[in-house]
């Protein structure tokens, strides 16, 4: 097996990163998909952290775009335009109103 290393995984929701890092509810109907983050990580070396959601445009932006998705999937080969600027500002670390 290839283990991969480096792989930053940021979220905007504290809730899902303490119940990620910590040991989930036993009665929580999330119990098993929960384990299988906390094997994937540990697997990939991947580490989880929180961000600011207004500094994770890019995620909350393709995640409005699954909620207004009829489709169960949709791949993207090509990037919407709004997607690359808001990644490039991503990266550059510009920073956005709060709204």
């Amino acid at each position: 097996m290839i283990q991969q290393q480096g792989m930053d995984v940021e979220s905007d929701s504290t809730a899902a990163i303490d119940l990620i890092i910590g040991e989930p509810p036993q009665n929580s109907p999330h119990t098993v998909l929960i384990k299988e983050c906390k094997a994937l990580m540990n697997i990939t070396g991947c580490t989880l952290r929180h961000t600011l959601r207004e500094g994770n445009k890019v995620t909350d932006r393709l995640a409005n775009m699954g909620v207004e998705q009829e489709d169960r999937m949709v791949s993207l080969i090509i990037l919407p335009d709004d997607i690359i600027s808001l990644m490039e500002a991503d990266m550059r670390g510009v920073a956005f109103e709060i709204v």
